[in-house]
């Protein structure tokens, strides 16, 4: 053997053990964990005793930490992802039911910190409106969605009007709503997957506490109707499915396109497709009937509201393809398929139902809440919370893992309203502007990517139900 490669070997062996002692040693995530914290409050020293803003210390030297520090935390997924990928299913009686009251706790706890942003303002307008018994699309702007979330808003601010009247009780009781979803979404991955793991990692998800908890946001509930629904379409129950579908799309239109991956289900008769697909369509449609002398506003503000548009990774993608400048030009706006993108987005979700259908068909629900955030035009904060039921499922691959952390990272400390400035870990907090943070939407877009090429690759390899968190 050469002497280059005899270094060559004797390097890559105290690199497995380098990496091996880091991630896969004992105490591996204890030290990725204590690490940051460790050179955060060595930062805080450092600013408050070495000199002014422009020095050395405590200016370049001080962000040179900063970017360290990121890179530590950045490791922390990838300890735990060793620690838990070869675990095997949990089964622990009746003991996981503690995690219920704790990760509930942990949501108040977050609630409890503030309002986290402009949507509790206008949940408490659409409230005052539908107990004054007013329609709540003629007087806001401020509400985008069929009128089921509205009348929920109304009941959770009459118990509070009733109760002390105070808005942490309102913001209380819309976290308590929204944890029942949550709750039960958990309960299920459970008992389909007969893995008391994905309970956890749903429910103690950095994501979920901070949507649910300090923004509140209500994606999750229409996902867990839709769940449901998907429960009861195994069972062969089409019109309970379909109801619960309609249901999902009363409280927030999240699964409207998953009609598209419907549309190629063979195990399904045409049919049980068309009630799947259009009965749903048409409840959603028809529950806007009693507000119809609201039509422009209700035309305006749900069907054409467009919040982030062009904030996600497709646009970005689309443009390279394609300039903007020939874009925006006379023929190619006079033409709708390059309008805004939607015809090409259309397409390309249909696409994606045929391929989810044609290697994923188990997990055709899971993958769906992937691909919507994948390929979203428009994004903001509350997105990140779609996928993660599908990532609880997928627990196993690192993707998951990397795409928790950097989501979480981000709502508690980059995003709009984070909760940095409320001491909670401050030298994490950073203050970035908005075209940084689209840009950090389509980095955490990019791993979804990441894990659906990891699906396809165990398809093609005969590795996936193995690798799924069963």
């Amino acid at each position: 053997m050469k002497d280059s490669d005899k270094l060559s070997t004797a390097i890559q062996k105290k690199s497995r053990l380098v990496f091996d002692i880091l991630f896969k040693s004992k105490y591996a995530c204890l030290f990725w964990v204590l690490s940051p914290l460790v050179m955060g409050f060595a930062l805080q020293i450092i600013a408050s005793n070495s000199g002014n803003s422009d020095g050395w210390i405590s200016g370049r030297l001080e962000w040179t930490i900063h970017d360290v520090l990121f890179l530590f935390l950045y490791f922390i997924p990838v300890a735990i992802y060793y620690k838990v990928k070869d675990l095997k299913a949990l089964k622990w009686s009746g003991y996981y039911i503690m995690v219920f009251p704790f990760a509930y706790l942990l949501r108040l706890y977050v609630a409890s910190l503030g309002q986290g942003n402009f949507d509790l303002e206008s949940y408490n307008i659409v409230a005052d409106i539908v107990l004054d018994g007013k329609s709540v699309y003629g007087h806001t702007h401020r509400y985008n969605y069929a009128p089921a979330w509205a009348y929920i808003l109304a009941g959770c601010k009459f118990v509070a009007v009733h109760f002390n009247n105070s808005a942490n009780m309102f913001h209380y009781l819309i976290v308590t709503v929204l944890f029942s979803a949550e709750a039960y979404i958990g309960y299920r991955l459970y008992k389909k997957y007969d893995n008391a793991y994905l309970l956890f990692f749903f429910l103690l998800n950095p994501i979920g506490i901070a949507t649910t908890g300090y923004h509140s946001q209500f994606d999750i509930l229409a996902i867990a109707v839709a769940f449901a629904a998907v429960l009861q379409l195994n069972k062969n129950n089409v019109l309970k499915a379909a109801l619960l579908l309609a249901c999902s799309l009363l409280v927030k239109h999240v699964m409207v396109f998953y009609a598209f991956f419907l549309l190629f289900d063979k195990d399904l008769s045409v049919k049980n497709r068309v009630i799947l697909i259009f009965l749903p369509i048409g409840i959603f449609l028809a529950s806007f009937i009693p507000f119809m002398k609201d039509f422009d506003a209700i035309k305006l503000n749900v069907f054409e509201y467009k919040l982030g548009f062009f904030g996600g990774l497709f646009p970005k993608v689309m443009y390279l393809l394609l300039p903007e400048q020939i874009i925006k030009s006379g023929l190619f706006m006079a033409l709708p398929v390059f309008k805004d993108w939607m015809l090409v987005w259309l397409i390309t979700m249909l696409f994606m139902g045929y391929l989810a259908n044609k290697y994923w068909k188990q997990y055709l629900f899971e993958v769906y809440l992937v691909v919507l955030v994948l390929t979203s035009v428009s994004f903001s904060q509350q997105y990140l919370y779609i996928p993660v039921l599908a990532i609880a499922v997928f627990y196993r691959y690192y993707a998951t893992w990397v795409y928790t952390f950097l989501a979480g990272f981000f709502l508690f400390f980059a995003s709009f309203h984070n909760l940095g400035p409320l001491n909670l870990v401050k030298f994490f907090a950073i203050n970035i502007d908005y075209e940084k943070l689209l840009y950090s939407y389509s980095i955490m877009q990019v791993w979804l990517l990441v894990l659906l090429y990891a699906l396809f690759r165990d398809y093609r390899t005969g590795k996936l139900n193995k690798s799924i968190g069963t």
